[in-house]
């Protein structure tokens, strides 16, 4: 028996086994990412999944909801996606823009997320992950800011921040008013108690301690992004001799194709100020270093030159987890060079066809052996180079 549902662009099907029962009760507690495509009202120019057939069962529900997942009872081979788009689809974006995977051995789908110390220079690091897998979650946003009040939520400690959501960002209010100041446990308490939130995002402490106050730490208007759904990644502390500092890389490339990109750091004194050097060849990133005792160069300069390069900003992205943007590194010994980024453990599934059916607006998805008894996702992508685009260039829209 399998089990498929679908949302904001992609779908899910789950073999429910006796040995994941607590996987599925988890996951009936989450609820859909969006609204129900009948009750949105929506002026799209790009394509749009308006339904998804296997060869075999009713119609894949669209409502992106695990707990409403449709059942279905044979392995499918077949799996047809029908798109509401007069201008048709590009078939040259066919194959990237639609990926197939499955849990694997741990028995759950990646998912967005983004891990931070919320500028606490590592004392807590919390982990927010998106409650829906695969890419539907990237792009989900939390944003803070800060104010100093006396009023609380009724029932709540002063110091509960206050949550709202607007589209696919979570707004944030911590209170910096002395003796109410909004700790970390705060911050994961409301989130977690509030459905609305918990339907988006799901949060946990990852290390450091949870009574941390935060309400200063965090600088107002700071926008957290969610990202990196089953890619491919790899972290380090750039050899500062402290756990406090984290630095993240993650790939760029659809599924787990990241999976053995490099990125080599080396050092030279450039005898004044200077930026870091990045080169690429293939899918290695080389990053030359300021190692000069006046100006080494920092973590903020190294994951500025990573992002801002035009040649290596379509491979990979960093991001700070814990620690300060200003901690040198540049004359630190690279002896953790190179950093291999390793491939996310969803198993990416290979369709022996992927193309047309009765029209350009139809796409057949077909399976050359019987699926696994597992979970699985399809995503559609709708960003980046390898969006799913229609004949007009317009890429995917995910309602």
């Amino acid at each position: 028996m399998t089990t498929v549902g679908t949302g904001s662009g992609s779908f899910s099907s789950n073999h429910p086994r006796k040995d994941r029962t607590k996987l599925r009760k988890q996951q009936l507690v989450r609820r859909s990412l969006l609204e129900s495509l009948e009750s949105r009202q929506v002026m799209a120019a790009g394509p749009q999944l308006i339904g998804a057939q296997p060869n075999e069962g009713a119609l894949i529900s669209l409502d992106g909801s695990t707990s409403t997942a449709t059942v279905l009872n044979t392995s499918p081979r077949e799996i047809v996606l029908r798109f509401d788009d007069t201008a048709g689809l590009d078939p040259a974006t066919l194959s990237s823009g639609i990926q197939v995977k499955r849990a694997g051995a741990d028995g759950v789908l990646s998912s967005a997320y983004v891990s931070t110390d919320l500028g606490t220079n590592g004392r807590v690091v919390l982990d927010f992950s998106a409650s829906e897998p695969g890419q539907q979650g990237n792009g989900v946003e939390i944003a803070f800011t800060s104010t100093s009040r006396n009023s609380s939520i009724p029932g709540k400690p002063a110091s509960w921040p206050i949550l709202s959501i607007s589209g696919s960002r979570i707004n944030v209010q911590l209170n910096t008013l002395p003796g109410s100041q909004t700790t970390a446990s705060d911050l994961i308490r409301a989130m977690t108690e509030n459905e609305a939130v918990r339907s988006r995002v799901l949060v946990k402490r990852l290390r450091g301690i949870e009574s941390e106050v935060i309400a200063n730490t965090v600088p107002n208007g700071t926008v957290y992004t969610l990202a990196g759904a089953d890619a491919a990644r790899v972290s380090s502390n750039l050899n500062s001799g402290t756990n406090t500092l984290q630095v993240e890389f993650l790939s760029l490339l659809p599924s787990s194709s990241g999976g053995g990109t490099r990125i080599e750091v080396v050092s030279r004194d450039f005898g004044g100020e200077g930026t870091p050097n990045v080169t690429v060849s293939g899918r290695t990133i080389r990053v030359e270093v300021n190692s000069n005792a006046r100006f080494a160069t920092t973590v903020g300069e190294l994951i500025d030159a990573i992002n801002l390069s035009l040649d290596s900003n379509g491979l990979v992205r960093a991001r700070l987890v814990s620690g300060s943007l200003f901690t040198r590194i540049g004359a630190n010994p690279t002896t953790y060079s190179p950093l291999t980024l390793v491939a996310g453990d969803d198993v990416a599934i290979t369709p022996s066809f992927i193309g047309f059916g009765d029209t350009n607006r139809e796409v057949v998805i077909r399976f050359a052996e019987t699926l696994p008894d597992d979970f699985y996702i399809i995503d559609i992508l709708g960003a980046g180079p390898f969006a799913l685009r229609n004949l007009a260039g317009q890429a995917f829209i995910r309602v």
